[in-house]
């Protein structure tokens, strides 16, 4: 709605946009380039592959994209700006569109009225918005966190907020679109950089296709060869993560192949996927599925329950890690965690604070020695370097943080600052940003508008644009559950962050349990009082759960919300016999209710939630639930 505003009344960024390669004049001193004004064939219909020079008979090659200036095909490179919405044209029998003409149509597919009414905000505050975003030069910035992609259309959507940006050309701008200071490169392969620990002397690598598809192409798969679409379950070629959603799920229907064995580490997947709990128990129960179940764990959570060998982890406070900081810190950032009790002997073998328990590094060097498999890491000039416990690991890790740039610092000196910290000073570059992304800013994407959905065999939208909540064949899941009227969301608290934070007393004190919180509107009509026990319930899961009402003015009508962390059914909430021993428990961690287990399961699959087969997210806010008085 804000794009179709900005467009319709020219408040883009002209000069940025028109500008198609990185040697064109430069008056106003953009930083970088789009794709723009770049010609993409349309092929029956179909935004597909951008023309390129040599296919347009311009006498340039494959790799050289074409525009559209001064009434004819040019390539890109050739001319300082080209047209950004020439209309169709036809370039040696091709039928082109640019990049932005393609963006333009999409947001020009409804009307302002008809996407006001989609997003339940009214015209007004739309126009107002786009107006004050074009109203500040680079100034300005959108951005969003995980929220808007956690539905089916999620990269969809986060392509669509973060075209914004483009439309202005706020990158690497001060107070504009930034991209985060990064971080030294603790895994090596940089200048000054001591030890390469990715590599592993004579080591083996993973082969094949994960059980969860991601990184895939089913058209590459003997199923495609032999049944073609649909596939048995969706494949994810788009997805870089390792789609936690569909691992139970797929080693239920034995896809694309059985599973020998499962190893879980920091994760609970029972608790923490929209509706995961009856899949997970109906499948973790079932040996011929899943033979051998390893969890590394320092509570008995809702999925390491099921495990056959529980192997005690380590907490927070008997650590090594060198965790990343989000793109919000501009300047080079590296934090080194390091044990703050617990004891080490004169090789560095660490003793943790908790009897029986080691740190993961030390359960996984265990096991690759019980194994017999190769534990020499290399340094940067391939030499080895034995590992035998988790400081000859995270010391490679901590020496290519202190000595990347051949900066001359020690270990010991990042070890005691916690980390190694770039210079405040060196954030800006007068009104740039010092660390700036140099590449192209895309509106399209070749890739992805020339591959298909394995589940329905069409190609994919290449380009930001609106799709409603569909299945993964493409039925309206929203429209299905019309008699469930009210949207189901969740979210954390800034005092907890995930799962297991419900387990430390502190944060339990500030709030004991949570609630299902219903706008007052909503509440009236179904007779419902702040602290009134309310049952919710789905189509999926028409039992419901069980908790205390609030009612507030902080949800909007329609939508009722509950907070996550609390609501364990495991989680050291019981007690348990192991290894004869009855387990410590605290009954506490049971209290309120999780929303997750309610969550819609796919109705083409019935074992996985609602899913983004683009990016493979899962569906947190996709549910229709109904609410009633118990």
């Amino acid at each position: 709605a804000i794009a179709r505003y900005i467009i319709d009344n020219e408040l883009y960024n002209k000069s940025f946009l028109q500008r198609p390669h990185d040697g064109a004049a430069n008056p106003t001193d953009e930083l970088n380039t789009t794709d723009a004004t770049f010609l993409v064939k349309i092929v029956n219909g179909h935004p597909m592959a951008y023309l390129r020079s040599d296919e347009a008979g311009l006498g340039g090659t494959g790799d050289d994209f074409v525009v559209w200036a001064s009434g004819a095909a040019a390539q890109y490179d050739t001319v300082d700006a080209a047209d950004l919405m020439p209309g169709t044209v036809t370039v040696n029998g091709f039928t082109c569109k640019t990049a932005f003409e393609i963006y333009a149509e999409a947001a020009r597919e409804k009307s302002l009225t008809e996407w006001a009414s989609i997003c339940g905000i009214d015209f007004q505050t739309i126009q107002e918005l786009a107006l004050e975003l074009t109203s500040h030069g680079r100034k300005v910035s959108v951005e969003h966190y995980r929220g808007p992609v956690q539905h089916t259309n999620g990269v969809y959507n986060s392509w669509a907020i973060i075209n914004l940006n483009t439309l202005v050309g706020n990158f690497n701008w001060k107070g504009g679109h930034v991209f985060g200071g990064s971080h030294w490169h603790e895994t090596g392969g940089k200048t000054g950089n001591p030890f390469a620990p990715k590599k592993v002397v004579n080591g083996v690598s993973e082969s094949g296709v994960m059980i969860t598809r991601v990184k895939a192409n089913y058209e590459n798969s003997a199923e495609f060869a032999a049944n073609g679409y649909p596939a048995k379950r969706p494949w994810f070629p788009f997805a870089k993560d390792f789609n936690y959603q569909e691992i139970i799920p797929s080693i239920e229907d034995q896809y694309p192949y059985a599973c020998g064995a499962l190893f879980l580490y920091w994760n609970d997947i029972a608790y923490s996927t929209p509706a995961g709990k009856a899949t997970v128990q109906r499948v973790l129960a079932d040996e011929s599925k899943v033979p051998l179940i390893v969890s590394i764990d320092i509570e008995m959570g809702e999925t390491t329950a099921y495990a056959d060998y529980i192997l005690p982890d380590t907490t927070y406070l008997e650590r090594w890690s060198t965790p990343h900081v989000g793109s919000a810190i501009n300047t080079k950032t590296s934090g080194i965690r390091q044990p703050v009790v617990g004891s080490f002997d004169a090789n560095m073998n660490y003793t943790p604070a908790l009897p029986n328990t080691k740190p993961m590094e030390d359960i996984l060097i265990g096991i690759g020695k019980k194994l017999g498999l190769p534990m020499d890491g290399e340094d940067a000039s391939g030499n080895p370097v034995p590992i035998n416990n988790a400081w000859d690991w995270h010391k490679q890790l901590i020496a290519n943080i202190a000595g990347e740039d051949n900066a001359g610092l020690s270990t010991d000196y990042v070890l005691a600052r916690g980390g190694r910290f770039e210079d405040y000073g060196k954030l800006y570059d007068g009104e740039k940003m010092s660390h700036r992304f140099s590449g192209r800013v895309y509106f399209f994407s070749e890739t992805l508008a020339s591959a298909r959905d394995s589940m329905t065999g069409e190609y994919f939208t290449g380009h930001a644009a609106y799709f409603p909540i569909r299945d993964v064949k493409g039925g309206d899941v929203l429209a299905a559950d019309a008699d469930y009227p009210l949207l189901l969301s969740t979210y954390k608290q800034a005092w907890h962050s995930m799962a297991r934070t419900i387990c430390q007393p502190w944060l339990v004190s500030l709030q004991q349990e949570n609630f299902v919180e219903i706008n007052s509107v909503d509440a009236a009509a179904r007779g419902i009082q702040t602290g009134d026990q309310v049952r919710v319930t789905s189509a999926s899961h028409p039992e419901g759960s069980i908790g205390r009402a609030l009612v507030t003015e902080t949800v909007r009508p329609g939508v009722v919300t509950v907070a996550h962390s609390f609501g364990h059914w495991e989680m050291s909430s019981k007690a348990y016999e192991v290894d004869g021993v009855m387990s410590d428990f605290d009954e506490s961690r049971a209290a309120g209710i999780v929303a997750n287990p309610i969550m819609r399961t796919d109705p083409n699959l019935t074992n996985v939630a609602l899913q983004d087969k683009v990016g493979g997210s899962v569906s947190y806010f996709d549910t229709r639930v109904q609410v009633t008085k118990v």
